[in-house]
């Protein structure tokens, strides 16, 4: 609502002067004007602790949620143009200023209440203890984590045009249908290392368009040669050894990016790939002390 306002220039055709290219000031950023979205949560959940696995826990969480009023930002300024003048739309034309000879001066690209978001999904955790002991004369216990989300939607209505981003990883505004992470670890009373393994599905570089010879996601939507991006393993290691002593001095070493995997190619308006999901500098040292001072 109170976001900073950032300003530019850009070219916009005028429907309401004869079509032709115009400079207007663009907007973007808050609006005090907003209402609150409105939302509906359906959470449904189990938890499993086996008795004849002893150790094992596996909890799954399925959602659906809607939002009615969603802020989000209408569009672009000739998207905003263009309901205007077609359309007469009360929500979008006070976003534009006139000048004279009905030239534009401003179009305000700013967030607005706009009709509907909707997402489900199913988040599933499993965690499993295992004392060496237990099956062997070797010291120590080893630890598995599994935290997963599988993603059904991610759909938003914009005037009319659903876009559904759930497998879109191009994008800051998408997810993939698929995000895993394995952590597996082993502690042997001062030392404890952890092997992370990170997993991301391939998918589209983006929701809203397609490649030859495929169907039209949304109306307007651009084709695009190569709308796919393959997925993705990361392997990160951590480790640490428990000195004690008066402050808790603790050494630790870490490892990102193990395999030194290159990220795909997503190009982002400042990245070569979305930095949401991937690594955007290889592998990378980082060692040192900690201490409690």
């Amino acid at each position: 609502m109170f976001q900073a306002s950032a300003s530019t220039f850009g070219s916009v055709t005028n429907r309401f002067a004869g079509n032709v290219a115009q400079f207007p000031v663009l907007l973007t950023g808050g609006n005090p004007d907003l209402n609150p979205e409105k939302g509906r949560t359906t959470t449904v959940g189990l938890v499993m602790q086996p008795q004849f696995i002893e150790g094992l826990s596996v909890s799954l969480d399925y959602y659906r949620i809607k939002v009615s009023g969603y802020i989000g930002t209408p569009g672009g300024a000739q998207n905003i143009v263009d309901r205007c003048f077609n359309l007469n739309d009360q929500d979008l034309c006070p976003l534009i200023t006139f000048g004279a000879s009905q030239s534009l001066a401003e179009v305000r690209n700013v967030n607005v209440n706009l009709q509907w978001l909707r997402t489900s999904g199913l988040d599933v955790e499993a965690a499993y203890r295992l004392p060496l002991s237990r099956v062997s004369e070797l010291p120590g216990t080893l630890n598995f984590r599994l935290l997963a989300s599988r993603t059904y939607e991610l759909a938003t209505n914009l005037y009319g045009a659903v876009t559904d981003r759930a497998g879109e990883t191009g994008g800051a505004g998408g997810s993939p249908t698929w995000l895993a992470t394995l952590n597996t670890g082993y502690s042997n009373g001062p030392f404890t290392g952890t092997l992370t393994t990170r997993y991301i599905r391939g998918g589209k570089l983006n929701a809203a368009a397609y490649e030859p010879g495929q169907p039209i996601p949304v109306a307007g939507a651009n084709s695009i040669n190569d709308n796919h991006i393959g997925g993705t393993v990361y392997f990160n290691l951590n480790s640490s050894w428990e000195l004690g002593g008066k402050f808790g001095t603790q050494l630790f070493v870490q490892v990102n990016n193990l395999a030194d995997r290159a990220p795909p190619s997503a190009p982002q308006l400042q990245f070569p790939s979305n930095p949401v999901y991937y690594d955007l500098i290889g592998r990378s040292y980082r060692f040192g002390v900690r201490m409690k001072l």
